[in-house]
Order: structure tokens, then C-alpha cells, then sequence
């Protein structure tokens, strides 16, 4: 009994030794795998089952290495052989399995071949499938849940690594009347007069085990060849016979992007373009030259040609090149949806471009924090955001605005360069930049820091112009703003376009540097401009949406995820009429309306060449509604009482204080339009009258009970006392809405504002789950 104690407990030190060198131990830095040769036996798919052996040639890349660490998710394994002799020197612990080997040094290659069998598992996204009705298996490589991401392992043993690549040989046994398909090329497909066939494919790049495929079902193959840059590509689209017409139609573009890509991100570099349809209806995986797309969508229509370019574009950026971990996926993903942008745009033009991204952007900046459970800078993603919308939508519109800040010629050269320079390579984020940096000779660390490494958005706005006639010149001081949507972040050298228009449309292009969170700049001009506009051609995408409309005719005008739309009631002459929704809180009243209370987090300007003609409603959307992604989550914070409460403010532009203007409602206490009857350029905000809640001098009174702050006004510093609140953190906002200092406070404690420019600021008290308790208004001399 005492010794089979002992060895129990020996067994499970054992066990835990094993567990911790593999959890602690990156293969990654140790061993080189060279190739995976997959045989499979899937003959019997009603079984969901997988059996077969895995054979590894791999490389040490360190001295005296003499193991070797794989990735198996719940598999029985028959067997182990190390040089094709059969060991038993492994252990297999949860999905990890460690086999020991004869002893490397750096340089030497060895082989270990498994054999293996069991039940396929996925978790709620990526993994390997059955049909019940055993009309397919197939895999999808990505797991958004599992750690790593990367989820090879779940059908056969391998490193499961972004940064591992790999080539890959496959041979799949399957019942006659079915095909498999893999990445690659189809090197063979052998009858074995048994009622089965074996199909073998050959990748000849090397790829991450997350791009690593197959799918198995009565598959058609639809050819077609296109004519590329370097080579004749093989097109192969594997689906059933009777979608062929749907998925004919589906495609038809096909070839058309492949041609915009190539012009703009170089050569195709694999052996096909492949696409395998599966039953699978949340996504497409873009597994290399075998991309797995949903049959749903293969419908005849073009709604969902979006997604065939993203995964195809993936060949270039993510299958090409490759992020090195999670915290990269901005390289991958990002440039996905960014490249769905370039298509619309050299498919369509640009407006489709700018709707598509338009509409991304409006996502992040209106719900994105809250689906993705936070505000994420796209650099140092954590597991549990690796593929969030930050990182597709948020990064695809950073793409953009990078394409703008490196002017449109270098940025399509250098990634042309950095595509061919790193290809079936990995890379990080800071690789990235350091590339552009090289090749462009510019320090990028001001964008990267406001654009990648920060959270939030910046947001950049013009609070008015002047003009000053100088002999047959026009000189112009524009005085602009920067403010910040969740962040206090500053940020620096932001080259934005601005447009000037004088009522004659005459229009001069200039640009803006923008530094600091205020000041002003001067333009001298051939004529006097009416309208001055900051990014016109949305190529900044900072806390705003905002379209440009020329008007001609009379009827609705909506202007898409801006919160606005005209009725357009008579016209004779064009009209250019902007509208953008800013997407952080408007300047505060100058003198309060007791009892009335302004938006804390959007506003409106309006602004163009209105032809004398135009006469024009302006609808501007309310939303108290918790549920509707679309346009809810608007103004929960603002509408705490009815909404026939509303009121619409209005001024001219920044030198101006708030007022009521006249508006009409339409709509009902959860959503609907404060409505103005003639349009005229300015601001415009929500604002609601509410007895129940006080204005911030009244605040001030009601605040005494909980939080001190004196002496008020104060200079150097002042002191912060909480009362009947033991503690809590407190953020200092300036006039503009910007967080100046955070802090957690206890009890008593001075606080230093030295920093601190004189001006009017809000002391906001916080609860540790940052639901605001309080607040109160300190002025700094």
C-alpha cells in the first residue's frame, strides 16, 4: 500500500512538473518547425470522429534540447514514434503533450510522428465540425475564446503559435462521392478501389497552424484562372452542384479585386485563390488558398461581397504577413476592413468607401466600448479583445487615416514593400512603424501614440473664423479646438485638410497642424471664404461622423449614421450643406439657465454654401433607448425625465453662449426628431429642462453634504474632504470636457494644480465602479 502511495504521488509530481514546463516553456524561442505531414483517415463522418497521425520534421534552434512541446486538444493517442522508432518517453496533460527526444543542438533536425484518435470538439466559434447529417466536416482555425488563439490542436498536434510557420502536406482518406479539400495544391487523388479515396494536397509556402485546413462533402469545383501580375492564378471554388449558378453570381467580382489588390498591395504570391463553402453561419475564415465561406451567403447576391474581399485580402495581410501575437491583430485585421474600403472605392468610387468606413467608424465610436467591454488602444490587445471591433473597425479607420498622414503614393509603395520585404514572415506593431519610419525617414511615434498605442479618440473642431481683406488678399485666422473622447491623452503633429468656399464655390485646399488642445492659424487667400471646413473628405477619423451633401432637389436628405437629416421643401441653385456629429460633449453654457441642462456627450454643426433659394428642415435624432444598437444609447444619460422636456440649443459658432432655438418634436418618449424649421449654419446640441436635477452652482450646495473642495478659486493647490463617503476617485475636467488629473482620494488630501492653467474646471467624484457620485465647479487664477 505505501509504495503504490508513493508512486501515486510520484505520477502526480510528475504530472505537475510536466505541466508546469509546458505552460512556462515557449517552443517558439526553442524549436523551428519545418513541416506537418497530415494523414487522416475520414471515412466514416457520421462518427465525428478523427483519426489519423501527424508526422513533424523540425529544427532545434537552441543546444541541448531534448524535447519537444505540441498542442492536442482532447485526443486519445495510440501511439508515439522519435526518429521512427516508437517510445514511450512522453506525457499528455490536458492539451498539452510533451515528448522527449534524443538530445539537439542548434541546427539539428529531428522527427516525431503521433498517432492519434477521438471525438472533434470547437469551442463557440472556431474548431472542427460535424454535420449530423454527415454531408460535411470541416474546420475553422481561430478560437475567440481559447488561449491561444491560434487553434490547429484541435485536430492535430502542433505548435499553435501566430508565429510559427510552417509547410504543410495533407492526406485525407475519405468515402467515395466525397472530396476533401485542403490548402495548397491537389498533388494527387488516388482511388483505393475500396470505396475510398485519398486526396493529397501540398502547401508550398509556409503558414501559421491557424491558416492550416480542411473541409469534407460532395464538393463541385467551379475553375477559372486569372491573369496576375507575376503568373496565371488557379481560381477553385468547392461547393455543392445545385448552388453553382449562386455562388457564380456571388463571385462575380472576384476578379476584379484580385486586380485592385495586386495594383495596389503587389503580387498574389500563392499557389490559388481558393474558396471552400461550409454550413457555418458567423463568420469566414480565411484558412491560406481555402478559404472557408459561409453557403448561406453564397446566395446569388452582391450584400455580402464584402466579406469574399475581406478573407481574400487576407492573403496579404494576416496569411502573407503575419502578426507575431494576438497583441498585433491590428496588422491583420485591421488592414482586413480597411482593404474592404479600397475595393468599395476603386470598385464603386469614393463615396461607397467613405459610407462603408463611415459606418465602421460610427460603430466604435457610438457602441463599441460597450460590446467590447471597454476602451482598448489597438496596440497590446488583451486575449479577451484580440479579434473586438476596436481592432476591425477602429483599425481599419487608423489605416486610413494613416494613408492620409503618409500622403496616398508612399503609403500604398511602402506597403507594397513591407508586404514583399516581409513576407511569410511575422511582424509586431512596433516592427510596423519602425518599417514605415526607415522608409520614409519621418518619426511616427507622435501618430502611433495618438492613433495605436492610446485608447480613445482625439477630436479636432474649429471654433470660428475671421477674415480680414489685405489689398486684393483675404487674410483668415481659423481658431481651432482639440478635445478628447474617452481619454485625457492629448495628441500631437495631426495634419488635417482644410477647406475654404466662397459663395462664388471657388474652394482652396490647405492643411492644419494641430499640436496642443487650442490656438489658431493664418491663411492668406485670393478670395472670402464664407465657409471654412476641417477634413472634408473624412480622411482624419477622429470623435466625429460627418457627410457632405450637394443639394439639387427637394425631398428627404439623410445623412447616414450623423443623427440628422433635411427635408428639403424648395431649391433652385445647388447647395452644399454639411452636417457632423461630434461625438464628445459641447462647451458648457457661459451663464447657466437654472434647471436646464445640455448633452454631456454629442452635439451637431451645421455648415456649407446655402444657395439663397434653399429652404430646408433640420431633423436632429433623440435616443433614451437601451437596446438598439443602430441609434439607441444616445441620450440615456441626458433624457432622465420625459422627453417632451427636450429643447434644442443653438449658437452661431464658439464665441457665442447657448441658447433655445424654436423646434417642433416628432416622435415619442423613448426616440424620435427635435425639428427646426429653417437651416442656418452653427451649433447644434440637445438639451432638456429638469427641476429634479440642479445646475452645477446648485450642485455645488447639494455637493457640500458629500465632498469639500477649497479654497475656490484657488492657485497652486486646494483641498479635497469627503464627508459621510469614505473614498473614492476623483477626475478634474476642464471647460472643454477634457480630464486634466485623475486620482484616488481618502478622507482628506491636498491636491497639486500647478500644472493646471487658470480657468473654470469641474471636480467629479467617482465610486470605485466609477458611477459618478457628485460634482462641483473650481475656478483656477
Amino acid at each position: 500500500m505505501k509504495k503504490i502511495i508513493l508512486l501515486a504521488l510520484f505520477n502526480s509530481f510528475l504530472i505537475y512538473s510536466f505541466a508546469k514546463i509546458l505552460k512556462n516553456n515557449n517552443m517558439v524561442d526553442s524549436v523551428d518547425i519545418i513541416s506537418y505531414d497530415i494523414n487522416l483517415e475520414m471515412q466514416a463522418l457520421s462518427s465525428k470522429n478523427i483519426k489519423g497521425n501527424t508526422v513533424i520534421t523540425y529544427l532545434s534552434k537552441v543546444n541541448n534540447m531534448d524535447y519537444i512541446s505540441l498542442g492536442l486538444y482532447k485526443f486519445t493517442i495510440d501511439s508515439v514514434f522519435v526518429s521512427g522508432v516508437k517510445t514511450l518517453n512522453y506525457n499528455y496533460v490536458d492539451d498539452k503533450l510533451q515528448i522527449f527526444t534524443d538530445k539537439k543542438n542548434t541546427g539539428d533536425t529531428g522527427i516525431v510522428n503521433i498517432y492519434y484518435k477521438g471525438f472533434a470538439n470547437h469551442e463557440d466559434w472556431g474548431g472542427f465540425y460535424f454535420t449530423n447529417d454527415s454531408s460535411y466536416a470541416f474546420n475553422m482555425g481561430v478560437g475567440m475564446t481559447t488561449d491561444p488563439h491560434s487553434i490547429g490542436r484541435f485536430w492535430y498536434p502542433c505548435i499553435d503559435e501566430y508565429s510559427e510557420k510552417a509547410l504543410y502536406r495533407y492526406n485525407v482518406k475519405v468515402k467515395e462521392g466525397y472530396v476533401a479539400v485542403c490548402g495548397g495544391t491537389l498533388m494527387d487523388s488516388i482511388n483505393n478501389q475500396d470505396g475510398t479515396i485519398n486526396y493529397l494536397w501540398e502547401m508550398s509556402h509556409p503558414i501559421s497552424s491557424y491558416l492550416s485546413s480542411i473541409a469534407i462533402s460532395k464538393y463541385y469545383l467551379i475553375k477559372d484562372t486569372f491573369n496576375g501580375i507575376e503568373k496565371v492564378i488557379p481560381i477553385t471554388i468547392y461547393c455543392n452542384v445545385e448552388d453553382t449558378f449562386n455562388v457564380k453570381e456571388s463571385f462575380r467580382n472576384l476578379k476584379n479585386v484580385l486586380k485592385i489588390f495586386e495594383n495596389k498591395f503587389g503580387p498574389y504570391r500563392w499557389e490559388r485563390v481558393g474558396y471552400v463553402l461550409v454550413p457555418f453561419d458567423y463568420g469566414a475564415m480565411e484558412h491560406a488558398t481555402n478559404i472557408a465561406f459561409p453557403v448561406n451567403l453564397a446566395n446569388g447576391v452582391s450584400e455580402d461581397e464584402t466579406m469574399i474581399m475581406h478573407e481574400l485580402s487576407h492573403h496579404w495581410f494576416g496569411n502573407l504577413v503575419t502578426c507575431y501575437a494576438n497583441k498585433d491583430m491590428w496588422l491583420n485585421e485591421g488592414f482586413a476592413v480597411f482593404s474592404e474600403g479600397v475595393f468599395k472605392e476603386e470598385m464603386y468610387g469614393s463615396v461607397e468607401m467613405k459610407r462603408l468606413l463611415r459606418e465602421y467608424h460610427k460603430y466604435c465610436l457610438h457602441i463599441s466600448s460597450k460590446i467590447d467591454n471597454g476602451v482598448f488602444p489597438l496596440d497590446g490587445m488583451t486575449l479577451g479583445n484580440t479579434y473586438s471591433k476596436t481592432v476591425y473597425n477602429k483599425g481599419a479607420t487608423v489605416a486610413q487615416t494613416l494613408r492620409y498622414h503618409l500622403g496616398e503614393d508612399n503609403f500604398f509603395k511602402y506597403l507594397k514593400k513591407y508586404l514583399n520585404d516581409y513576407a511569410y514572415k511575422n511582424i509586431t506593431i512596433d516592427g510596423f512603424r519602425e518599417f514605415l519610419e526607415l522608409e520614409s525617414g519621418e518619426d511616427l511615434s507622435d501618430f502611433f501614440d495618438n492613433w495605436i498605442h492610446h485608447g480613445g479618440y482625439p477630436h479636432f473642431s474649429i471654433d470660428n473664423f475671421e477674415t480680414q481683406q489685405n489689398g486684393s488678399k483675404y487674410e483668415v485666422k481659423v481658431n481651432y479646438k482639440q478635445r478628447t473622447k474617452d481619454r485625457s491623452f492629448i495628441s500631437r503633429d495631426n495634419k488635417i485638410e482644410l477647406l475654404f468656399i466662397d459663395k462664388n464655390w471657388h474652394t482652396h485646399y490647405d492643411s492644419i497642424l494641430i499640436n496642443d488642445e487650442g490656438g489658431s492659424f493664418n491663411y492668406m487667400l485670393d478670395f472670402e471664404p464664407i465657409a471654412v471646413m476641417l477634413d472634408p473628405n473624412e480622411k482624419v477619423y477622429d470623435a466625429t461622423t460627418d457627410e457632405i451633401k450637394i443639394i439639387k432637389e427637394t425631398g428627404t436628405v439623410e445623412y447616414e449614421n450623423i443623427f440628422a437629416l433635411l427635408e428639403v421643401n424648395s431649391t433652385a441653385d445647388s447647395s452644399m450643406v454639411r452636417i457632423t456629429h461630434n461625438w464628445v460633449r459641447p462647451d458648457y453654457f457661459v451663464n447657466e439657465i437654472p434647471g436646464l441642462h445640455i448633452s454631456n456627450n454629442r452635439y451637431w454643426k451645421v455648415e456649407g454654401l446655402f444657395s439663397n433659394k434653399l429652404k430646408a428642415k433640420v431633423y436632429f435624432y433623440y435616443s433614451k433607448s437601451r437596446f438598439d444598437y443602430a441609434s439607441g444609447l444616445l441620450d440615456t444619460a441626458l433624457i432622465k425625465n420625459s422627453a417632451d422636456s427636450l429643447v434644442l440649443l443653438y449658437r452661431p459658432d464658439a464665441n457665442y453662449d447657448w441658447s433655445i432655438v424654436n423646434s417642433t418634436k416628432s416622435g415619442n418618449n423613448t426616440y424620435g426628431f427635435l425639428i427646426t424649421d429653417t437651416i442656418i449654419a452653427g451649433e447644434y446640441a440637445l438639451g432638456i429642462r429638469d427641476i429634479n436635477r440642479l445646475s452645477i452652482d446648485d450642485y455645488n450646495l447639494l455637493a457640500d453634504e458629500i465632498i469639500m473642495v477649497y479654497p475656490n478659486p484657488a492657485k497652486d493647490s486646494f483641498k479635497i474632504e469627503l464627508k459621510n463617503f469614505s473614498q473614492g476617485i476623483v477626475k478634474i475636467y476642464n471647460i472643454n470636457g477634457n480630464i486634466e488629473k485623475t486620482f484616488n482620494v481618502n478622507n482628506k488630501q491636498i491636491i497639486d494644480i500647478t500644472d493646471v492653467k487658470s480657468g473654470i474646471y469641474f471636480v467629479k467624484l467617482f465610486d470605485v465602479n466609477m458611477q459618478e457620485i457628485t460634482s462641483k465647479k473650481i475656478i483656477v487664477n
